[in-house]
């Protein structure tokens, strides 16, 4: 509500009941908050307070939610002050508590560096103690749970876990840069994942009951050169430990290393973690699966190679994430998955063939692979997920064979692809959001005959000029903004399937003729604009074309002709475009060369933006017992209408309809006079102030004043009638 605001002090109103989410975020010069002690403020909502300079604020006594982090990154608390009513909250010392004592919300005073938690206390919220000054804690022996990042960034400097903690939560002593000693309780089992990471841990004592270290536990600790693990231990996760540290393992532990100082399960399924720095590895064929991590970052690593008869199935997350140097990877025949991030700004790799087996590359996979120029899909790949090539600057060309059950491409999954020119798609049932956007050498594509959706923005700003659709696809929708700004975009032939056609679809092509396909039955909003090239708009015969959304053709400005000859829905006449029983005008082409126009007195309505910059208009008629509503933006742009009159019969004018009408300046025929209607029109449809005024036939120094084309009366002429001077 108040994101980002300036101010230094808030007066809270006593009729508040909740502080939204993010309302005062970054508020940085927010220092003071005034919440009087009759206030009825029920809830504190997730950041509310998020990257304030709040020093102290009053909780009353209604007061029963404080979301955990509503004061995250609050760095200057010096006192929360508790209604003595309030039975929810109880502050003391620099902390905040529950009025039982038993949970600790907050350490708001970040400054504390010494602590005693009360034995009371059985439970922590998340990030309550981060980012403090807090040197030595002695904790609760009833406490059973210390959450994630409950001491993240703060100044420990020994830590003793008690038995009764029986679960930690991940990241919670991650950052601590002054940690040196770690004992843990016999209460824990798991050292969860990012425990430490990045800490300054030099010693650590784990109990007899530790059965799994999770990824990334002790990551990053550069201090820790040695670690005695137990005898329990039988599960790690990759990049559990520092590349650097001797690890005791108990005798009949179910790991083992190489000769390559990689660690692996007892079996050797399971890759781990490396203990080295090698240009090369060979990957023996009993691995199953290559863990997170494992060789991420490590920039001298030139070639990984499998034997032939590997088993691998699985490469995890940022496994080779930014091995710059790594240039040849040969993918075994039984790798279905390759995890996020995977081989994330690997520019070295060239050309990447996958196998058959492959079924899924997830978000980020190979993005920024910056070297990369040829990709060759197997036939079981599935789902590539978000971003998986995106950015992929260098990539050219882009094979899928595609599998027998549909091949979805993910959302921005080949994004910024500046040089892609080849694309081959074969079995793909889904093209995802932004999924070539800014494929800037892409000039044509072969849709074929299995897609079922094209999301939104797919092909937007890339260098498309034709797109053929094979056979007879299931597809339905043109989702919004799917070829926006492909300015080259000349030829596009869709299948009949299509039945609706979303908001900005071809904006902003080049195309010049556009029909309707025979199925489709809505066009919505802004879907051709800015196409300066459409000359002509047809609409299939007996098509079931039923709905044109509002500004359709906006800065259509070579849209001339309107063709529909066989509608239940639609007709053309004198090159406007009416509603099938002329009720409702919908639009008038910008470029028809007509200059005068009369309105049919079935008309009703003028649609919003009916005659949106149509440059060539000089004179518009409205009958009397005709039009009764105006809608928004109906004659906007009409920069040559000098004349048009708005009879009683007009009970609505919608705002802007005579937005930048600037050759309006005078006299206009309005009935209605009064002086309310008439300020209306001005102010809220923008008609031009002087046009409102009276204008004299004498006086009047239009040339092509509507008087002089305006009928008086109406004759019927039969042979032999002779005129003479009205």
């Amino acid at each position: 509500m108040f994101r980002n605001c300036l101010f230094s002090q808030f007066n809270v109103p006593n009729s508040i009941t909740k502080l939204s989410t993010y309302c005062f975020a970054g508020c940085k010069s927010l220092q003071s908050i005034n919440i009087g002690p009759e206030s009825q403020l029920v809830s504190i909502e997730s950041c509310a307070f998020r990257d304030t300079c709040l020093e102290r604020i009053y909780l009353p006594s209604n007061l029963s939610y404080i979301k955990e982090d509503a004061f995250y990154n609050v760095l200057v608390f010096h006192e929360i002050v508790c209604s003595s009513e309030n039975n929810n909250y109880h502050s003391e010392s620099g902390v905040l508590y529950n009025k039982a004592k038993t949970l600790i919300i907050l350490c708001f005073d970040k400054n504390i560096t010494s602590f005693i938690m009360p034995d009371t206390v059985n439970s922590l919220t998340q990030s309550c103690f981060s980012n403090t000054m807090i040197e030595n804690i002695t904790f609760s022996p009833n406490l059973k749970t210390i959450p994630s990042l409950s001491f993240s960034g703060s100044h420990l400097i020994n830590v003793t876990i008690p038995d009764s903690v029986t679960s930690l939560g991940d990241s919670v002593f991650s950052n601590c840069r002054y940690l040196y000693n770690v004992c843990v309780g016999n209460g824990i089992t798991i050292i969860p994942t990012k425990c430490f990471l990045s800490s300054n841990i030099t010693n650590i004592t784990l109990n007899e009951r530790i059965t799994t270290i999770r990824g990334s536990a002790f990551s990053e600790c550069p201090n820790l050169k040695y670690m005695k693990l137990p005898q329990t231990l039988i599960n790690i996760e990759g990049n559990c430990f520092p590349v650097d540290a001797v690890l005791d393992f108990a005798d009949g532990a179910p790991f083992s290393f190489d000769d390559q100082r990689l660690l692996y399960n007892g079996d050797k399924t399971i890759v781990y973690m490396r203990f080295s720095q090698n240009e090369h590895y060979n990957i023996p064929s009993t691995v199953s699966i290559i863990s997170n991590d494992i060789f991420n970052g490590q920039t001298n690593l030139k070639t990984i190679h499998f034997e032939a008869d590997s088993s691998l199935t699985k490469i995890g997350d940022n496994a080779f994430r930014e091995c710059i140097n790594l240039a040849e990877i040969n993918f075994p025949s039984k790798l279905t998955t390759i995890g996020s991030s995977s081989f994330y700004h690997c520019n070295s790799l060239k050309i990447i063939h996958f196998p058959d087996s492959l079924i899924t590359i997830y978000g980020w996979g190979f993005s920024a692979c910056l070297g990369l120029t040829e990709i060759y899909f197997g036939k079981s790949i599935k789902t590539i997920v978000t971003a998986a090539f995106g950015s992929c600057t260098s990539l050219e060309k882009v094979v899928f064979e595609g599998s027998e059950e549909g091949t979805t491409l993910g959302y921005i999954s080949f994004l910024n692809c500046f040089k892609l020119k080849t694309v081959i798609l074969r079995n793909i049932t889904k093209i995802d959001s932004q999924c070539f956007t800014n494929s800037i050498s892409l000039l044509s594509i072969e849709i074929p005959e299995t897609i079922q959706e094209i999301g939104s923005q797919a092909f937007q700003s890339s260098a498309i000029e034709n797109i053929t659709f094979l056979g007879n696809p299931n597809i339905t929708k043109i989702e919004r903004s799917a070829f926006n700004n492909a300015k080259n975009l000349r030829t596009v032939v869709l299948p009949s399937s299509i039945i609706e056609i979303k908001e900005n679809a071809f904006e902003s092509t080049n195309i010049t003729t556009f029909t309707v396909p025979h199925d489709t039955q809505s066009i919505s909003e802004y879907a051709f604009r800015n196409c300066k090239n459409l000359e002509t708009f047809i609409i299939s015969d007996n098509s079931s074309f039923c709905s044109l959304g509002y500004y359709a053709f906006e800065g259509c400005t070579s849209l001339s002709i309107f063709i529909c000859n066989e509608s239940d829905h639609f007709t053309v006449d004198n090159h406007a475009l009416f509603d099938k029983k002329k009720t409702m005008f919908i639009c008038f082409p910008p470029a028809s060369p007509c200059k005068f126009f009369y309105v049919p007195t079935t008309i009703h309505e003028i649609s919003a933006g009916a005659f949106l910059g149509c440059k060539n208009i000089i004179n518009i008629l409205i009958p009397d017992n005709s039009v009764q509503r105006i809608r928004r933006y109906a004659f906007s742009d009409c920069v040559s209408l000098t004349h048009i009159n708005i009879p009683f019969c007009v009970e609505t004018i919608e705002e802007f309809a005579f937005v930048n009408c600037k050759s309006l300046s005078c006299g206009v025929d309005i009935e209605n006079k009064t002086e309310s209607f008439l300020e209306y029109l001005y102010k809220t449809c923008r008609l031009n102030i002087d046009s409102i005024s009276e204008c004299d036939i004498i006086t009047c120094q239009k040339v092509n004043h509507y008087r002089y084309f305006s009928s008086i009366f109406v004759f019927s002429l039969s042979d032999g009638t002779e005129l003479g001077l009205f």
